[in-house]
């Protein structure tokens, strides 16, 4: 009987264990090349991997804010499509879960320093990117109660955001044991990538803001001296 373990560095997905048997040991070091006698066998097998996703969106009413919207947030959701979990695994092919959110101008976090979220990301920014991370968490298989994992990012709505049009704000994933973009999250606006990459859309309306006029007392009133006007 003989046996292998599977590397931690293999790519997921179907692949071949080559089988060569032969009565010359140098003939089938290799898992190609001729050999004077003997056999060789392929066996199929899947290799398992983790596959993340992420989906984004706002609590905007009817895709709307104003300038200065209270309690205004967007939310990501993490999701592990795989059959297996995310992790525990051997460094370096394990890394933490990490989400990048790229804000649009004019819409900036609403803290400082680092925020912990309730879930157990803990949250920085540097300009409009932010970077979130989980180092403790490992999601379930796809269709588990610990397959995915939300954030809600509090944001402040400066008047900038007012563009009279859509405003986007981009996300990405990666980390864990999923192979995809080496374990690191693609660029977020510039990526592609079907569910590790994401964005919504937001209008920014400025305040409406109307002026009257009245005049004490009225138009061609009779006054004098001493009289407010």
């Amino acid at each position: 009987q003989l046996s292998w373990n599977v590397p931690v560095d293999v790519k997921s997905g179907t692949t071949f264990v080559r089988l060569r048997i032969g009565g010359v040991g140098v003939d089938v070091d290799k898992a190609e090349g001729v050999a004077r006698d003997g056999e060789v066998e392929d066996h199929a097998v899947t290799i398992l991997a983790p596959a993340l996703a992420i989906i984004k969106s706002s609590n905007a009413i009817s895709g709307a804010w104003t300038v200065d919207q209270a309690g205004a947030l967007y939310r990501l959701t993490v999701s592990n499509r795989g059959s297996i979990p995310t992790g525990p695994g051997p460094a370096p092919y394990w890394k933490p879960l990490k989400v990048l959110d790229l804000m649009p101008d004019g819409v900036q976090p609403a803290w400082s320093g680092v925020l912990t979220t309730a879930t157990g990301w803990n949250c920085s920014f540097s300009g409009q990117l932010v970077t979130c991370e989980n180092a403790s968490m490992h999601l379930g298989e796809s269709g588990s109660a610990t397959s995915q994992s939300s954030i809600e990012l509090p944001v402040k709505i400066t008047s900038q955001a007012a563009t009279g049009s859509a405003i986007t704000n981009y996300a990405s994933v990666g980390g864990g044991m999923d192979p995809n973009n080496g374990g690191e999250p693609p660029a977020p606006g510039a990526c592609s990538a079907a569910n590790y990459c994401a964005s919504t859309s937001v209008t920014v309306k400025a305040p409406a803001i109307s002026v009257s006029k009245i005049a004490l007392p009225a138009d061609r009133s009779k006054v004098k001296v001493d009289d407010i006007i």
